[in-house]
């Protein structure tokens, strides 16, 4: 995946997945001789001021961001968007997917691909991992497996 004539980058939220993703990334460029990876991350405006965890994220991802960029020597992109920004994007966010869906994480990806593409075409990520490997907090609950709805439904108020 890492061969390509268009400029390439990875996501990094500092997981274990796109820390690993961009591990090997790194490694492979420096293998073959090429620049640094570009990588991209993203925030929301005073996120670091008013973070609370909680069980749908139990920690703030820009620390681990932080460390792996340094770790790996990489040409790092945060970006970041404000709640405007974000309700601004709701409605295209939801005509990109054709259906309704996690609005602020629909909106934030928009907006996120948006400005990544500015900078690279191809984008490496870790998305998906969680489904695959039961990363996420409603996998282990008796009463979201058994909910007779979508899992992440229940989960509104961890989001908030």
């Amino acid at each position: 995946q890492l061969v390509s004539d268009v400029p390439l980058c990875t996501l990094l939220s500092g997981g274990l997945d796109s820390s690993a993703l961009t591990t090997y990334a790194v490694r492979y460029y420096e293998q073959n001789g090429q620049d640094k990876v570009h990588t991209f991350s993203v925030d929301y405006v005073d996120n670091d001021k008013h973070f609370k965890a909680h069980a749908f994220q139990p920690n703030s991802d820009a620390p681990w961001i932080e460390r792996m960029t340094k770790h790996l020597d990489t040409v790092h992109h945060p970006v970041q968007f404000d709640t405007p920004e974000l309700v601004d994007a709701l409605r295209d966010a939801m005509l990109a997917r054709d259906l309704p869906g996690m609005a602020d994480v629909d909106a934030s990806l928009l907006l996120f691909c948006r400005e990544i593409k500015k900078g690279a075409t191809v984008a490496i990520s870790g998305e998906a991992a969680d489904e695959i490997f039961g990363g996420y907090p409603w996998f282990h609950r008796e009463e979201a497996l058994n909910a007779g709805t979508f899992p992440w439904a229940l989960a509104a108020e961890m989001r908030a």
